[in-house]
């Protein structure tokens, strides 16, 4: 099962850096332009569903700038366990970038252990999300993220049948609020 995950969040991260860099040196080659700098971001944020799944994320963000709306983050939510998501910004300025709908996967230390419908048996969490970053200082930003967790669907409709909705809903209230502060490299 471990072993699954990691190739799927392999191929993930590989077709998601593909993206952002195949698009930005197209753009630039028929531009004739230099090849833009890597936005490297180390964000440390808290949050997470209260009251009990409360705790720490420590991520990497990699943006290709100016032209590329995509960032890949990549986080360790401690303690809990570890996730991937693709950033997409719908809007970005000099001091602004909101980004909306993050797919992205988490995968759980502890078997038991999940962050919305315990209950619900799976080996990773679909994850989707947005987001606002404002840099308030040079190199600096705050962030504030919001996370929705579900259950994965492929095992979840053919185990659970007609409840799998009610599984989605329920964990469609469970939104995980991280606020923090992050420096670009």
């Amino acid at each position: 099962m471990v072993k699954r995950f990691r190739d799927i969040a392999a191929v993930s991260v590989a077709i998601a850096v593909l993206m952002v860099f195949s698009g930005q040196v197209e753009a630039q080659e028929r531009a004739g332009a230099e090849i833009e700098a890597i936005d490297l971001t180390v964000l440390g944020t808290i949050g997470g569903g209260y009251p009990d799944r409360a705790g720490l994320f420590l991520a990497v963000r990699l943006r290709r700038i100016p032209e590329t709306p995509l960032a890949l983050e990549v986080g360790l939510y401690v303690p809990w366990g570890i996730g991937a998501n693709l950033l997409i910004d719908v809007f970005r300025n000099d001091n602004w970038r909101v980004h909306l709908l993050d797919p992205g996967v988490f995968y759980a230390w502890c078997p038991g252990f999940r962050i919305i419908r315990p209950d619900v048996e799976r080996a990773v969490d679909i994850t989707f999300g947005t987001g606002l970053e404002w840099q308030f200082a040079d190199r600096w930003w705050l962030t504030v993220d919001f996370r929705f967790f579900f259950p994965e669907p492929r095992r979840v409709i053919s185990h659970y049948g007609d409840f799998a909705r009610r599984i989605y809903t329920q964990s469609a209230e469970g939104v995980q609020t991280w606020v923090g502060v992050g420096y670009s490299f």
